[in-house]
């Protein structure tokens, strides 16, 4: 009686995350407050390409999960920045989406990734499988993408994880 049990549960696990992958709609949500926001390839391309340049050139910045406009204000301030935007042909608004949408999606594919392996191991207690689901329903919470989305991030993690890591 318990392993169905158990079985049940897992069932439903794995059809609730079905059922949130399908119910997202196109783009990546930043909150309450922010645009919707849909990640393509050549914005991503352009993004690794500024990020590149400002690790190159040693130019710090700051992008966290604060207003929009106060951010985009924060980078139009500094000259050397503006300038790697602009050779990459971004907008600070552009960078600054495309940067959040990056991060939050790497995020989120970190979660499924720890969630999948967690409920393939056959030693994970029901604890830890409820834990790794709930911290991925946390992550999905205001991030909403696409498949598409998540390939165009998951086929350049190296490149992100480089990139988005602050240097040593």
């Amino acid at each position: 009686m318990q392993k169905s049990s158990t079985g049940l549960r897992l069932k439903v696990v794995r059809l609730s995350f079905i059922a949130l992958i399908l119910a997202t709609v196109s783009g990546v949500v930043f909150g309450d407050d922010s645009p919707t926001y849909v990640l393509t390839q050549d914005m991503l391309n352009k993004t690794l390409g500024v990020l590149t340049d400002l690790r190159n050139k040693n130019l710090p910045f700051k992008i966290g999960d604060g207003d929009l406009d106060t951010e985009i204000a924060n980078l139009e301030k500094d000259p050397k920045v503006a300038r790697v935007l602009k050779k990459h042909g971004l907008s600070p608004r552009e960078f600054i989406l495309t940067y959040k949408a990056t991060r939050q999606i790497r995020e989120a594919q970190k979660a499924q990734d720890d969630w999948q392996k967690i409920l393939q191991d056959p030693d994970a207690s029901p604890e830890a499988k409820l834990e790794a689901t709930q911290n991925l329903a946390e992550s999905l919470k205001n991030n909403l993408f696409t498949p598409e989305q998540l390939e165009l991030v998951r086929r350049r993690i190296p490149d992100i994880e480089a990139l988005l890591t602050p240097p040593k």
